[in-house]
């Protein structure tokens, strides 16, 4: 009965194995990921083959006294599949942290000193290096996908520029059309965009719960933006359906060889792409940073300052205290 019960513990742990390796296969897909798993194996093999006598002797008479208690097929399944469910998150857990695909991922919620660029994992794809921006709310991080600070980055660029993305995340940057739908693409993200006229004005946001674009064979289309909340104007949902524009892919508009990157047909009354020139300076009309009447001055005057960033939508459910 004894070496029946042992075969049986046996079997049961290599289809806890198996499991563990298809949940984490299908879950992950990716050659590195399962680096993490064999690792994990041999570090589990090669405790048991540590063991000392006194711990084999131990197990062998806890598998005596389970023979006095026969443990139904029931419990035994229950069993395993607890097993599997914790070892499974555990794995999960230690992969997020190796390999995080949002800042969320880095940045606990309530951490506000550890603002800086680090590595995103998109499976299939080279690491981007991305700027994470704690949440003051106590909220999950943001991952900024986007920002205009100073002139030293050029966004009047071609669509394979706005594709690959440019810039220095430490400060005006874009993350890339290609990378930036990929990373909406794992979970639902919503997106939130501050913008400053200047630095006696205070910060404007625009919120949207549920950010949604179409592929590259759909010229990244802005498909869905949700629910809108925040203190400035709601100037991006008129927009929903637009392709993604570039100087070499344009609508009509005025000045539109010199206005970036954009969602845009017409002269639409959002454009956070164009020539960087804070508000001080009057430049052309509809070529600037502009956000609809951000400002009474008009659409001659453009933003000092903006950034568009993104989080997993279920982040917001989230109630952590300072």
């Amino acid at each position: 009965m004894l070496q029946s019960r042992k075969q049986f513990v046996f079997v049961a742990l290599i289809t806890v194995f198996m499991q563990i390796r298809i949940i984490t296969v299908d879950s992950f897909n990716d050659a590195e990921y399962m680096t993490i798993i064999v690792d994990e194996a041999m570090r589990n093999l090669l405790k048991q083959c540590n063991k000392s006598e006194k711990a084999e002797a131990h197990t062998t008479r806890a598998l005596q006294q389970a023979d006095e208690s026969p443990v139904t097929l029931k419990q035994l399944s229950d069993l395993m599949e607890k097993t599997v469910r914790q070892l499974s998150d555990s794995f999960t857990t230690r992969l997020m942290q190796r390999f995080p695909k949002t800042c969320a991922d880095i940045l606990p919620p309530g951490v506000l000193d550890r603002n800086d660029v680090y590595s995103l994992h998109i499976s299939g794809y080279t690491p981007i290096n991305v700027y994470c921006l704690a949440d003051t709310a106590g909220g999950c991080a943001w991952t900024v996908v986007h920002r205009r600070q100073d002139k030293n980055t050029d966004f009047n660029l071609r669509w394979v520029d706005y594709k690959a993305g440019f810039g220095d995340p430490y400060s005006s940057y874009f993350v890339g059309m290609e990378s930036l739908f990929w990373l909406i693409s794992d979970a639902p993200q919503e997106l939130r965009i501050v913008m400053r006229l200047n630095s006696s004005t205070e910060e404007e946001v625009a919120n949207y719960d549920h950010f949604v674009l179409g592929d590259e064979g759909d010229q990244f289309a802005l498909k869905l933006l949700g629910k809108f909340s925040g203190n400035a104007k709601d100037e991006l949902t008129s927009l929903i359906g637009y392709k993604f524009r570039t100087r070499d892919r344009v609508g009509y508009c005025i000045g539109k060889e010199k206005v970036g990157g954009w969602w845009k047909e017409g002269c639409a009354k959002s454009k956070l792409n164009g020539i960087y020139a804070p508000s001080k300076w009057e430049i052309p009309t509809q070529i600037g940073i502009i956000w609809d009447n951000k400002t009474s001055l008009g659409f001659n005057y453009s933003l000092e300052y903006v950034h568009m960033a993104i989080r997993p939508k279920y982040c917001t459910k989230i109630n952590t205290e300072l």
